[in-house]
This record gives C-alpha cells, structure tokens and sequence, in this order.
C-alpha cells in the first residue's frame, strides 16, 4: 500500500482495501467527509501468469 490502509485527519476519512479476488487483484477505497462520501474500484487481471500480492509492512 501506499499509505496506511486507513488515514483519518479531522473528519475526512480514507479506507483502503487491496486484495485478491480469484485471480484479478482489486483495490477499493472509500473517501469520506462529513455527509460527504466517494468509492472507487479498481480490478486488474495478469494474463499469461499467476498474479500474487506481496505485503511490504503490517496494516
């Protein structure tokens, strides 16, 4: 990840999520402020071989 898979400041809120779904790999995340909120997904698929995420540090 990026940054951590949860980052609050004040009241604005982002959640993220990377995982594996089968064999695509998709990250979520969940901006939030107030009333205030947007999601977004992302999928990729790695044809030809196996796909794997690799942890760097803890969550």
């Amino acid at each position: 990840m990026l940054r951590p898979s949860m980052v609050s400041i004040a009241d604005h809120t982002a959640i993220s999520k990377l995982f594996m779904h089968g064999k695509q790999i998709i990250l979520t995340q969940k901006f939030a402020e107030g009333e205030y909120f947007c999601r977004l997904a992302v999928g990729i698929t790695i044809v030809g071989r196996d796909a794997a995420l690799a942890r760097g540090e803890p969550n």
